[in-house]
């Protein structure tokens, strides 16, 4: 599936992975719903962002 989104959003699906991979990094679990056919965020989670300008 990360090939579709990949394509949807128009990167790589390797890209995709990566965000995946990050993502599960900081804390998130991301599963897969066969019935919905889409993925999504088991449960709520914090993301801290520091930007540098």
């Amino acid at each position: 599936m990360p090939r579709k989104i990949a394509k949807e959003m128009g990167v790589h699906r390797n890209t995709i992975i990566n965000y995946f991979l990050e993502l599960r990094a900081m804390g998130a679990e991301i599963e897969y719903d066969n019935e919905r056919n889409t993925y999504y965020f088991k449960k709520s989670f914090d993301i801290q962002l520091k930007i540098k300008i």
